[in-house]
This record gives C-alpha cells, structure tokens and sequence, in this order.
C-alpha cells in the first residue's frame, strides 16, 4: 500500500472494512505477520484501525503452511540446536526446521560452540560498532564489553553509538580530566569552535566553556544534515518543536516505521541510531511501513538491546515491539538512569556516610564534658578539627558510592543545581537523618563507661561517666544536651540563624565549585579540602551556635536527648543559606555551563 493516510482519512474510509474483504483488488492477498491471510493490504489496514493493532505485512500472497511455524518471536532467548548453531529463540528453531524439514531440535548451550568475546580478532569477527556503557565509557563493540563483564558484572550497555558529552559530565563531573588523561577512547565531540575533539572526557577537561554542536566529528554528512534540519526550529507553548521551512511534502518514512520531517531528520537521527535509513518518501502508513513486518531471517539477524533490559533478535524486532507498546518508550538510544540497585546503594551510602560523621564528630567531644575546669579537656580547635576529619573521613569513605553529601543541605544544593531529582533528593535526606540517629544511637547502644581524669589543683580525680548522661559544656555559660546545637544565650534568634545560613553558605559554594566542571583539574585530596572547610567554619561558628551547618546533624543528638530547644533555627538556617548559595552560583557562574547543557538537551530531543 503506497498510499499515505492519516489518522483523519482512515477514520473517513475504513468505516465498513467489509467492502475491502476481496482478493482480486488492491493487490491481492497479502500475509499478516501473525500468520493470518487478509484480503490485501487496504483490508489488513483497516483491520487494524478498528482492533487497534499493529500487525505488519509478512509477504505478498496467502500465508504458507509452516507459517504458524515461523510467526516472529520478537525476544533473543538463544537456544543451541542439534546442528550446533545457535538460533535467536526456540521459534526460530522451530521454523527452521519446518522450512528445511530437517531432523532439528534443542541441546544444551554447552554443546554449541562459543565465541571468545576475549578473542584479540574480536573486532575483526564483530565489527566497530560503538556502544556506551553505564560507566560513561565507549567501547568499539558489544564483545569487549561482555569481556570485561568477567570482571565487573554490574557493567552493561546502555546503548548503540558513544557516549554523549551530557552523559558523561553528569555521571563523572568533576572527575572527566582524570579519566582524559588515563584513557584513550575515539567517540568525537564537535565543539563550537570547529575543532573535532577525540572524546567527552577531553573536551570536558580542557574546553569546558565551549558549546557542543554535535556528538560526533564536525563537518561530516550527519553532522551537515542536523544543522541543516535544526536551523530556524522554534520550540512551541505545548512544548514540540517546529521547523516552517519543511512542509509535509518533505516528510519521510524510515525503516523504523516512524515518520520523520525530511531527509535531513532522518539522516541526522542515523547518528544515535545506525540501523535506520530510508524507506520512502512521504509519511510513514499502513502495514507495509510497520518494522514488524521487516524482522530478517534467522541468518541475518543481528540482536540489540533494549532499554527495558530486554535483548530483541534485530533492530526491526526492538521497532517492532515499541509500536505495539508505546507506552513502554522503548528506544535503543537511550541514556538509562542508575539502575535500583545503584539507587539504593547510593542511599545506604550516605546513611553510613552520615552515621560516621555523627558518631566521630561526637565522641571527639567526650573530652569536654563536665565537670569543666578551664585549661583541661579538648579546646574549641581540637572539636574544629575532630568534626572535620570526621567530615574527611566519611567523604573518603562513601563519596564513590554516593557522591558522600551527608547533609540535608547540600542535598538541596544539588537538587538546585540540577545533579539529584527530586526523588532521590528526597530519599538522601531521609537517608541522612537515619545515620544521624544511627551514628548518635550508637553512643548509648555501646554501653562503654569511659573514664575521665580531671585535675583539681594538686588532686587527681577519677570520673565514671556513660556516654548517655554526658553534658555538653564547651562554654562556661551554656548548658545543653551532649553534642547537640543551640543559640548562644549571648545573641539573639535573629543572629542565630544569620550565623547558620552564612556558614552554610559558604560550605554549600564550596561544593558548587567542587561540582563545576571547570574545576575538575583541581579536586585532588577534596576530602580533606571539604574537612579543612569545615573545621575553618566550626572555628568561626561555634562559639554562635555550636556551628551546626547541617541539619541532620542536629537532628539525630536531637532525638536522642529530648533536647529540641531552637531546633528549628539549625533547618531553616542552613537550608535557607543553602537555597541563597547554590541559587547565586547557578545564576551568576553556571549560567554558561547551562547554556550548553540545553543547547546539546534540545538537539536530543528533537532528534528523538
């Protein structure tokens, strides 16, 4: 069927398909891919406006004999037949062996023979075919990957074609100069400044500041066809995008079964999506167009993945499947979020990261409990100290894992930012008032009596104290609940939470200057550097308010003792200074940053 209807002409001509129910018009009989014989093509069309179904032309005349034999099985499910080879699904094997009416049937997979995927001529046998992988890494082929699955099974693909550069800052960000310099990888980025860079990772290092234009060598075809497609397109209220200078007359079908504007989007999507090409000209209709019907035989299918985590015998099958389930969004070029379980890891990481900031921060301060006397116990600089190696030390120990945030405010930060949705921004705050109470719980779940030795002029004298009635008297004037955070009875409410919101503020500024890409040549040691920030603060903020800066910090001594005098101002003072922090610094500093970010997100989705 040549004819190109949309959704309005079939609603007008299919009302009675009965009138299409002949087999000497139209073309004759045609074959559905579900083994069923239809009139022609006009009738199986119709069929599938009022069923609402997807069923493609198979061939030209009425189905075979063995045809319910060979209805395509759209999944990769490899089986080893008796011939040792190995057939994409049992189907396949079925219909091979129904068409060649051989004495074929299954053995185990260990029967057949496998390619060493480790095999030095690997890219000989599997050809340079780049794929990115959930480590932000190009790799020429599939094989190489699932080598390197030997050692690290968490390793998978995320899709056809290199990674692209948004992908890449956000999973790496300030990390990108170090993998530059140690790895070397062929995925080009072409930048505005004309220049064809070897990967992300080096145009991230060393030309941060420059926009993206493409995701692949500049002055290419596909490179030409995207500028061409993509100039003068405006983005309208409902949120598509329009292009006046392409008419319907330009419009082209693709072996995808998908419709594309012109020529020119067609040839520009063929770089996230290599197996695409053009069908013909004029919009995409009918069964004749659907991929279902276009699924190759068994020696010539190729298996992809898809985004679902589902393997598909061809291109044509994975096509095939998202037409039938749209909803589903299935797409093969498609950059996938952190799995559930890296999800869920990442959350577990900021509670342990969280709980050891707690617990180390707070037992360093058993040394300045009552009773007091001046010149005896920890100073103001060994608590400084002691809560910013704690710092330091959870950083080193779950910043890999989690990024190591440990605070409700600099969660916020990151979620303004742009670097956590709002959900995971959510379940990391949670996260993190739970290993405040986990790192305080544990002080009274050891149940260790410590001995403290305090000398009153020339008398030695020996104290039992559990970690549960300890009291906090750091200044001479204050008493509150061991390790908790209070306003000092000297200054006001007001003060109080200026004091919060300004020491939060220069911490959350500097992690935005720790995340910004430009900064990347300058992260060595930044645990200690994130440690020494905050003992810095603590110097200047304690003697205010005990130097919170973070909320679940507060929180968890908090819950513990029964103490919740003034608990709010250590929230609204550093999420408030937070919220100023990070807002200044994405407006003023990342604003070109961001330029770019949007500028490679709308090609994308046009190209989508």
């Amino acid at each position: 069927m040549c004819i190109a209807l949309t959704s309005d002409d079939k609603g007008a001509l299919y009302q009675n398909c009965t009138i299409f129910d002949k087999s000497d018009i139209y073309g004759g009989p045609v074959c559905g891919d579900n083994g069923v014989t239809y009139a022609n093509s006009f009738y199986l069309d119709c069929k599938n406006h009022h069923n609402h179904e997807t069923v493609a032309t198979l061939h030209s005349g009425p189905c075979l004999e063995n045809e319910e034999y060979c209805s395509v099985n759209l999944y990769y499910d490899p089986v080893c037949g008796s011939d040792y080879k190995i057939y994409t699904n049992m189907q396949s094997l079925f219909c091979v062996r129904q068409r060649q009416s051989r004495d074929l049937k299954a053995v185990p997979m260990t029967d057949c023979p496998q390619n060493d995927s480790c095999y030095r001529g690997g890219t000989e046998y599997y050809g340079i075919n780049p794929i990115c992988a959930n480590n932000g890494l190009t790799y020429q082929n599939a094989a190489q990957l699932k080598c390197l699955q030997r050692y690290n099974s968490r390793l998978r693909i995320i899709h056809d074609g290199g990674c692209r550069v948004e992908f890449v800052h956000k999973l790496y960000g300030r990390a990108v100069c170090g993998v530059a310099k140690a790895r070397y990888e062929w995925n080009p980025v072409c930048a505005s400044d004309g220049i064809t860079y070897p990967n992300p990772f080096v145009f991230l290092c060393y030309r941060p500041n420059l926009n993206v234009i493409f995701n692949g060598e500049c002055d290419t075809h596909s490179y030409k066809s995207c500028i061409e497609a993509h100039t003068n397109t405006t983005v309208l209220p409902n949120g598509e995008y329009a292009n006046d200078a392409f008419t319907v007359d330009d419009e082209v079908c693709g072996n995808d079964g998908s419709t594309y504007q012109s020529i020119h989007h067609l040839q520009c999507h063929t770089r996230l999506d290599k197996y695409v090409f053009l069908k013909h000209n004029g919009s995409c209709s009918g069964p004749d167009d659907h991929p279902c019907g276009s699924v190759p035989e068994e020696e010539h299918r190729q298996p992809v993945c898809g985004t679902d985590g589902k393997s598909y015998v061809s291109p044509e099958a994975l096509w095939c499947a998202k037409l039938r389930s749209p909803k589903r969004g299935l797409k093969k070029t498609e950059e996938e979020e952190d799995s559930t379980w890296d999800k869920f890891m990442a959350v577990l990481g900021e509670l342990i990261g969280t709980s050891i900031l707690v617990f180390l921060g707070c037992i360093a301060c058993m040394g300045s409990m009552k009773p007091y006397i001046p010149g005896i116990g920890p100073s103001m600089i060994q608590v400084s100290f002691a809560f910013g190696l704690a710092v330091m030390i959870a950083i080193q120990c779950v910043g890999h894992i989690s990024g190591a945030y440990i605070n409700p405010a600099i969660t916020i930060a990151a979620l303004i930012l742009g670097k956590k949705s709002l959900i995971m921004a959510g379940f990391y705050i949670i996260a993190q008032c739970l290993g405040a109470l986990l790192g305080f719980g544990l002080l009274k779940i050891i149940k260790i009596t410590i001995m403290f030795r305090r000398r009153y002029l020339n008398n030695h004298i020996s104290e039992m104290i559990t970690p549960s009635d300890l009291v906090h008297s750091g200044d001479s004037t204050t008493v509150v609940k061991f390790c908790t955070t209070d306003v000092n009875e000297a200054i006001g409410i007001g003060h109080g939470i200026g004091a919060e919101a300004f020491a939060t503020g220069v911490l959350v500024f500097f992690a935005c200057s720790s995340w910004d890409s430009r900064n990347a040549k300058k992260t060595d040691s930044l645990a200690l550097k994130f440690g020494l920030c905050v003992a810095m603060l603590c110097l200047a903020f304690i003697p205010h308010t005990g130097c919170s800066m973070n909320p679940a910090r507060s929180f968890g001594p908090a819950v513990w003792t029964g103490y919740w005098h003034q608990h709010w101002v250590f929230w609204l003072g550093p999420i408030g200074g937070s919220i100023i922090a990070s807002l200044i610094y994405r407006c003023l500093f990342l604003k070109n940053q961001e330029n770019t970010q949007e500028r490679v997100e709308t090609l994308n989705d046009i190209e989508t």
